[in-house]
């Protein structure tokens, strides 16, 4: 014993550097380990979704090494391409320090949880819902306002932001297109218009017939040169037919009288010679 008397304070130096070493030692470990490491993503990564429909985005957080204790999140987008219905809280952290928000651009929440109980892993921080106005391509991005808190770290723990990229297509709630009307070939109906026919009892005028012959009474067939009476043989002169039937009628020529004879014996005369009997 006394001869490790001489040895004793060096034993307990050595004790005593030691402690301080190893003091000095961990938090130079968790200070490496608690290097910002964390990345906020969209999911999913490459929806799909029609004009008019509604879509929900979760934000997603890696801590990678990090504890953390707070996140205050910003998402962009598109306004002509999509509306922010809403944003919620999701379970990571779970305590909602300022409720969320939506404008045209953008939608924005704060999150946390106690200090005694800061989160290491992958969750849900976030969900936000839309709605598809325009057709197209477009994307979603956790903007360059978003930060997380890490314990052992004095300033943002992310390091990582990955967008999602939507695809909007036309119909679901969009309008419809109007149909164009395909031309019919018009019928219109062939109008038969009626004879006019006069009513019954109407005289309907003749038509003209050849003129009739001026001498009636004429021997032969109309053509004469002189009135020939009653029939052709009290004529006196001989009438001959036109030249358009072909026809002649000639009477043997009377014996002349003498114009003193008696009107008596002029018709006895003629009465014997229309028996045939001559003087």
């Amino acid at each position: 014993m006394k001869l490790l008397r001489p040895f004793i304070p060096l034993l307990v130096l050595a004790f005593v550097l030691g402690v301080v070493l190893t003091a000095v030692k961990k938090p130079q470990e968790l200070r490496r380990k608690a290097a910002p490491a964390s990345t906020v993503s969209l999911t999913p990564a490459a929806p799909s979704v029609q004009r008019g429909a509604t879509l929900t985005l979760d934000v997603m957080v890696d801590t990678g090494e990090n504890l953390i204790s707070a996140a205050d999140l910003v998402v962009t987008f598109d306004k002509d391409k999509l509306k922010a219905q809403s944003i919620a809280g999701g379970d990571f952290l779970a305590n909602v320090l300022v409720a969320g928000s939506v404008t045209d651009t953008q939608a924005k929440i704060t999150l946390g949880s106690p200090p005694t109980s800061p989160h290491k892993g992958k969750g849900k921080l976030a969900l936000i819902i839309f709605q598809a106005k325009g057709e197209g391509s477009t994307q979603v991005r956790i903007d360059d306002a978003t930060q997380i808190a890490g314990i052992g770290e004095a300033g943002n723990v992310v390091v990582g932001k990955i967008p999602a990229t939507v695809t909007i297509s036309g119909g679901g709630g969009g309008s419809q297109p109007t149909p164009t009307p395909t031309s019919r070939p018009s019928v219109r109906p062939t109008v038969t218009r009626p004879s006019v026919v006069g009513p019954p009892g109407t005289i309907q005028t003749p038509l003209p017939s050849a003129p009739q012959s001026p001498c009636q009474n004429a021997c032969g067939n109309g053509a004469c040169e002189k009135d020939c009476g009653e029939s052709a043989f009290t004529c006196s002169v001989d009438c001959k037919a036109s030249s358009s039937t072909g026809s002649d009628i000639s009477l043997p020529p009377r014996e002349s009288k003498p114009a003193s004879e008696p009107l008596f014996a002029e018709l006895i005369r003629k009465f014997l010679q229309f028996f045939g009997i001559r003087l």
